[in-house]
């Protein structure tokens, strides 16, 4: 096939509208059964990954994108750092193709899209102007910010180095697959709110459009890449069919008409839009980059035409970030992508719910949420899911602004001598036990920092018995059953606390004051040879903390 016919032909030649009704219809693209099945292999490999683990104790660290900022921020060199560099360069040389062959989002996504045609609910991606800078903003705080932060206070990169897996990220092979992912339950939330939901109220993909981080890194790295969608000019009739099947969102006919290429970084080379067209005019090949592409003689691509006003959009802008900043980290819990995919979702639902609640017809793409002044079943249905969803980040902002306080006033109160301490600490407790009596989910972390503020103030029990719901709620965290050690020795309770530093000893063996407290405590209570045993290990690790004086 030509694709190297000018482009002028492609103008000059008669065509039909893009939304002409004789168009021929829509071809099956053979591309689609293979790109499900590669996004299926995705979800087999990391089922297989998680087993190997299970079967063999050790496996290959996550490939996770997020690994990324370790590498950043801390010098390590992970496996998800090089999987993200060769995904780059690949990028950088065929296009977009592993958001749209290898993303488990991306797959999620589609799926819902899917569901969601097979119950009748068509989703097409919604366009927005400001809500679609958010992934900028997320990819600037997550990798920009604390290069800044760091370049201001005058430090230096710490320099790229490989870490073993007695450190907290591991480079390469790791005996805890989990130590820096979220909880299973967590992770299922992150894909029903980031691959489900997402679609209904965002459109098709619009986890990609309007919340993802890394898609902004393969969309700027797309425009440098030789391989796109290319047209010949003479056989295409400007029918629409591409634009049509396109799940990105794409006017197609419109790039092809005025570039002569795909040039949208959002294109995801899906390869639908190949499959589909009637006149076999569309073909993946090599040629000039997005960057040095220019638009035909007399060309403009057409406009797009967005759904919300700019107010509204300001009202959004507004929204996403707040929503961020509350859901972020809460209760220990909610990783960052899933505060991202919350704020996305509640900046749209918000403006719907403004538009439920004026006077006039509603809808969401094509679903009509009220009408004739009276409210469809789902229109109530996201009404009633919009206030719920307002009152719980209205709940989530107080407990996280009471922790943000409590925390403040803890720091002050160690800082002052103890004489004048009393004022802050009295502020920490009160910040902190609101925390810790609204909070919706208990977090080991708020225990054990009240607990540390209870121990400032005297209160040596009330510590103890906050520390042991913290070691429950988080029995993996050998630092909090360190610390409970400590103060069930305390209290006279030898034998608990050698309970609890033996497990410690075995979450994080390479810890070496873990092994110093348990020799010691172990010597007290006559048993010499384990002793000597944990002191000698310890002060291979660290000879310092093998030094450290016995704790009464």
């Amino acid at each position: 096939m030509n694709h190297g016919t000018s482009r002028e032909a492609l103008v000059t030649s008669p065509r039909p509208a893009a939304d002409d009704p004789e168009a021929p219809l829509a071809r099956r693209s053979p591309y689609a059964r293979w790109r499900t099945a590669t996004l299926v292999l995705v979800y087999v490999l990391m089922a297989a990954h998680i087993v190997h683990w299970q079967l063999a104790g050790k496996t290959l660290a996550p490939l996770e994108l997020h690994e990324v900022m370790y590498t950043a921020e801390l010098g390590i060199v992970t496996a998800g750092f090089l999987f993200m560099a060769l995904a780059i360069v690949a990028t950088a040389v065929f296009g977009r193709f592993f958001c749209g062959w290898g993303c488990h989002l991306l797959a999620l996504q589609d799926l819902s899209a899917w569901l969601l045609r097979k119950l009748g609910v068509a989703r097409k991606p919604i366009r927005a102007r400001l809500i679609a800078w958010a992934p900028l903003v997320v990819m600037f705080y997550m990798f920009v910010w604390p290069q800044l932060e760091r370049i201001t206070a005058g430090q230096d990169h710490p320099g790229f180095r490989f870490a073993d897996d007695s450190e907290r990220i591991a480079s390469f092979t790791t005996t805890n697959f989990w130590r820096n992912l979220p909880d299973p339950w967590i992770s299922g939330l992150t894909f029903l709110v980031c691959g489900g939901l997402a679609i209904y109220v965002l459109g098709s993909r619009g986890f990609c459009t309007y919340a993802c981080p890394y898609g902004v890194v393969f969309g700027f790295v797309d425009r440098l890449a030789i391989g796109k969608v290319r047209v010949d000019a003479a056989l295409c009739r400007q029918c629409g069919t591409c634009t049509k099947v396109c799940t990105s969102g794409i006017a197609v006919h419109d790039q092809l008409r005025v570039h002569g290429a795909v040039v949208d970084p959002r294109c995801l080379k899906d390869l639908d839009c190949v499959g589909a067209c009637p006149h076999d005019a569309l073909a993946y090949g090599f040629g000039k980059p997005s960057l040095l592409l220019r638009a035909a003689a007399g060309e403009r691509a057409v406009r797009p035409r967005y759904e919300f006003t700019l107010g509204e959009e300001l009202v959004m802008a507004a929204v996403f970030l707040a929503t961020v900043f509350v859901f972020r980290g809460l209760y220990d819990t909610v990783p960052f992508l899933l505060s991202v995919g919350l704020g996305a979702l509640g900046a749209f639902a918000v403006v719907v719910l403004g538009r439920l609640l004026r006077p006039g017809d509603v809808t969401l793409g094509k679903r009509v949420l009220r009408s004739g002044g009276r409210w469809r079943a789902e229109g109530l249905g996201v009404g009633i899911g919009t206030v719920l969803f307002l009152l719980l980040s209205a709940h989530s902002g107080v407990v996280q602004f009471a922790r943000w306080r409590g925390h403040a006033a803890h720091v002050e109160a160690n800082a002052l001598p103890a004489v004048v301490r009393g004022p802050a600490v009295a502020r920490a407790l009160g910040w902190l036990t609101t925390v810790d009596t609204w909070s919706l989910f208990a977090s080991a972390a708020a225990k054990a920092e009240l607990a540390w503020v209870k121990a400032l103030a005297g209160d040596g029990h009330g510590a103890a018995t906050l520390l042991g719901e913290a070691v429950a709620l988080a029995p993996g965290d050998a630092g909090h059953r360190y610390y409970y050690a400590g103060f069930l020795a305390r209290q006279g309770d030898r034998a608990a606390a050698i309970v609890q530093l033996r497990e410690a000893a075995r979450l994080d063996p390479a810890r070496a004051i873990v092994h110093t407290r348990l020799g010691q405590l172990l010597r007290d209570s006559g048993d010499e040879e384990g002793a000597r045993a944990e002191l000698e290990l310890s002060a291979r690790l660290d000879p310092a903390a093998a030094a450290v004086p016995n704790a009464k």
